[in-house]
């Protein structure tokens, strides 16, 4: 739990500042985490045909609206692998 906490502040440090580098508008940064939010919600729905499944929680959701699509993507390869 340990380093999934650690990897999961890395990715949210490393999107600020790429996002604060890029000068990003809010707009774009709220789309973002909507569309990180919808493709975890989605994920947790796909899961449940497979042999894994999403925990959707405070830490799940603060990836996917962080990161986006790739942070969905980082919680489903942590979700297998940890699983």
């Amino acid at each position: 739990m340990k380093y999934l906490l650690t990897t999961m502040l890395a990715v949210t440090g490393s999107v600020i500042i790429i996002f604060s580098l890029k000068k990003c508008k809010i707009r774009y940064i709220i789309l973002s985490a909507l569309t990180g939010i919808a493709a975890l919600f989605a994920a947790d729905v796909i899961s449940g045909f497979f042999d894994f499944n999403i925990q959707i929680n405070a830490l799940t959701l603060c990836a996917s609206a962080v990161g986006g699509i790739p942070g969905v993507i980082l919680v489903n390869i942590l979700s297998i692998l940890f699983h």
